[in-house]
């Protein structure tokens, strides 16, 4: 789904603690089967935590034809605030994505030699409302 408006959406975050006995193999296979999955992490070669999410609320995606990225990246980041007070270590909600190296030519002049021949966006995020994260063994 994606949200179109401009209204500003509050998001409050929320963690539930589960002890699972899952394998990261399956818990991997079952995010990447949904839609546009986001896996930071998701080997056994990460320490610390590996974050698994999918189904985000709304994408946002500009290309190398389009102008001004950042400020319609600053508009759609804007958009979405954090409600309620307290700390929270890890990640709840948010953005994930990426930034294209082609982005550079944004931010200074360069040659115009790159051909755009797979068509993949500049910036591509998605907000994830909802996320798992897995502790990896220490």
């Amino acid at each position: 789904m994606t949200i179109h408006s401009q209204q500003t959406v509050y998001c409050t975050p929320r963690t539930i603690c589960a002890k699972a006995d899952v394998s990261l193999a399956c818990l991997t296979e079952v995010v990447a089967a949904k839609s546009l999955p986001a896996i930071l992490g998701g080997n056994d070669s990460v320490e610390g935590q590996s974050i698994f999410a999918a189904e985000p609320v709304e994408v946002f995606e500009f290309s190398l034809h389009q102008s001004a990225p950042f400020e319609k990246l600053r508009n759609v980041l804007s958009k979405y605030q954090k409600k309620g007070s307290g700390t929270f270590s890890g990640f709840s909600c948010g953005w994930i994505g990426y930034f294209g190296y082609e982005l550079g030519r944004f931010i200074e002049k360069l040659p115009a030699g790159a051909v755009d021949d797979l068509g993949f966006p500049v910036i591509r995020l998605g907000f994830y409302d909802k996320a798992i994260l897995y502790d990896h063994p220490t």
